[in-house]
């Protein structure tokens, strides 16, 4: 009776043990989730801005050529009606 009660509390143990540890894993697998979670939403706020400075980029350029074009016509018929 002792024997069986020495093995039941072992086995109550290593149950209670293994149950510990797959608490800490859901627990580490959770933490890991939200983590991953925080990630990947601080990495789509650095695309949005990105892909805001980008756009904002392409206006810029499309109005410094266009002011240029303006510049090169004007400058272009200025020196026409001079001759």
């Amino acid at each position: 009776a002792i024997q069986e009660s020495l093995e039941l509390y072992q086995n109550t143990v290593e149950y209670l043990d293994d149950r510990n540890i797959q608490d800490h894993q859901n627990l580490d697998n959770e933490e890991g989730l939200k983590n991953s979670r925080s990630s990947i939403e601080d990495t789509t706020d650095q695309l949005r801005i990105a892909l805001r400075l980008s756009e904002q980029q392409q206006l810029e350029e499309e109005q410094r050529r266009l002011l240029e074009e303006e510049t090169f016509r004007q400058v272009l018929e200025l020196s026409l009606t001079d001759k």
